[in-house]
């Protein structure tokens, strides 16, 4: 056995963390399940030349978006029995775009509304981690343009972009986020002055604003996604520049406070620790989105031109990458953050990332976070010895579990991960994968273009176990139609028992999760517009 992985059992066992004994421990990150709805590109496994660059991208600005996946030569799957007319898919992702910019984008940030019976839009929900959501609409916006080129696309990029831009600059804090934002001017659901955890910002120019602060990992991780998508795909100088400002003023908060997120107040946030010893989840947890923020700062600091490189004060974010975490080459001046050394950041992360939970206890929101890093890590970082590591974690570790404790990726009808799963190693992709593409596109027909609040009815269905949040599971996924999800179904357990609940008035959810994985699928070859 290997030194640090003894490490790691002495340090498991000093905490008392047990994996896979359906212990029914909370939840790391519950900011997903504290809202009352009530209230409120071509990739293979072969590096290219450029062993460090982003496939497709040249050493230099200006970015080209990287090609979409060469013609699959699988069928596209039809889904007969849920597909409709032709073109169903398609013209349910146009409503749903115009619908999102009509009424959903005007304070910035995507919202969920309340509408009247005509369709008017009455207030906006303060949702926790209405950041996260706006960055997955505009990941879904730049891998529309990469695929139509329509304007629009990039004209709803820009939107985003200058809201989330807002969404650092009112904290009045360099490098900090907060979850949400509210602005004058604006109707919404409550008013957050006075509420706990609302802040009445000081910055400059942002007066009468309130930000919801205490952001955590799950809202960064997304945001950087989302980030990684718009660099990645989208051809326009001014959004680089923003978002390259935002990142690395990001990532210097983050390094120069030792991999902590550090609130307005001078402490860490609750889920601000993304050190690999920080011991709030599993080291290869933190350690794999820390390496993907890290990886997003670099390639973003690096297309800048020379003199702007020059004008950087802060860490050297290179060695940083490279040597501190990575260990490619000397890391004797690296700043001691961990109090156990685990090894690299890698070594975490292919070793120590543990997913799969037994007793019905794994964790769907860290399954859409790990997504969220390991899908630009892979796009970016093409050196070999890193590269397959992580393509190999890919495969067995997060696509499927190495010993069935608990099902499967694969089987969870899940359409933005099998289409993420399936650009990051196509052609090599499991033997599993075709029956899931086929679930996938079966489950993108069936989430309904209307996302009026659905409510939950009584399911007769035997509960095998519980899970992590003390609801029952079934043995099987429970049918779209039966569920109760409201704007981002990718991050809710598809096993877990609908429980009876009325429908909230008048509510009607954001589409972030069906457009992202639309256009991700349109992207990758997955889909196709006459779909």
């Amino acid at each position: 056995m290997k030194p640090f992985k003894i490490k790691m059992l002495a340090v498991l066992a000093l905490v008392g963390v047990v994996w896979g004994c359906g212990n029914g421990a909370k939840p790391v990150d519950d900011a997903f399940d504290a809202v009352d709805p009530g209230e409120v590109e071509d990739v293979v496994d072969v590096p290219d030349s450029s062993p460090d660059v982003p496939p497709d991208v040249p050493d230099s600005p200006p970015d080209v978006p990287p090609d979409a996946t060469p013609d699959v030569p699988l069928e596209v799957p039809a889904c007969d029995e849920w597909a409709g007319a032709p073109g169903s898919l398609a013209a349910k992702a146009a409503f749903l775009d115009a619908r999102v910019r009509e009424k959903l984008l005007d304070d910035g940030l995507i919202r969920t509304v309340r509408e009247d019976g005509d369709g008017n839009v009455l207030s906006r929900e303060h949702l926790p981690s209405t950041g996260l959501w706006t960055a997955i609409y505009l990941a879904s916006q730049s891998y529309r343009w990469a695929v139509t080129g329509a304007e629009e696309a990039l004209e709803n990029a820009r939107v985003v972009v200058d809201g989330l831009h807002h969404l650092t600059a009112v904290t009045g804090v360099p490098g900090l986020y907060g979850r949400a934002y509210q602005r004058p001017g604006f109707t919404y659901t409550f008013d957050a002055a006075g509420r706990e955890h609302w802040v009445a910002s000081t910055a400059p120019g942002y007066e009468g604003w309130y930000f919801n602060d205490d952001v955590s990992k799950d809202t960064m991780d997304g945001i950087m996604f989302g980030y990684a998508a718009a660099l990645d795909l989208l051809e326009d100088p001014e959004i680089h520049a923003q978002i390259t400002s935002d990142v690395l003023a990001f990532v210097r908060h983050l390094v120069e406070n030792g991999l902590q997120i550090i609130d307005h107040t001078g402490s860490v946030t609750e889920h601000g620790r993304l050190f690999y010893s920080a011991l709030d989840d599993t080291p290869g947890f933190n350690a794999l989105l820390t390496l993907s923020w890290l990886k997003i700062a670099v390639d973003a600091y690096e297309a800048l031109s020379s003199a702007v490189r020059d004008e950087w004060d802060g860490p050297d974010l290179r060695h940083f990458y490279d040597d501190c975490l990575l260990r490619l080459g000397d890391y004797t001046d690296c700043p001691e953050i961990d109090f156990v050394d685990l090894g690299s950041y890698l070594d975490a992360t292919t070793e120590m990332l543990i997913l799969y939970v037994g007793g019905c206890n794994t964790n769907y929101d860290n399954i859409d976070m790990v997504f969220h890093a390991i899908h630009p890590l892979l796009r970016r970082d093409r050196r070999p010895e890193v590269r397959q590591r992580l393509l190999d974690l890919l495969h067995v570790g997060i696509w499927e579990p190495e010993s069935p404790i608990a099902p499967p990726l694969h089987q969870s009808t899940h359409s933005l991960y099998t289409f993420l799963y399936g650009e990051l190693t196509w052609p090599n992709v499991a033997p599993t994968f075709e029956a899931a593409w086929h679930d996938a596109v079966c489950t993108l027909h069936r989430l309904p273009q209307d996302r009026s609040d659905p409510g939950g009815r009584q399911l007769d269905v035997e509960a095998v176990c519980t899970n992590r949040m003390g609801r029952s599971n079934a043995a099987n996924v429970i049918p779209l139609e039966d569920r109760d999800y409201d704007n981002y179904i990718w991050r809710l357990d598809p096993y877990e028992i609908t429980r009876p609940r009325a429908p909230v008035a008048g509510q009607v959810h954001s589409p972030e999760d069906f457009l992202l994985a639309y256009w991700v699928g349109r992207h990758a070859g997955f889909l196709t517009a006459a779909q």
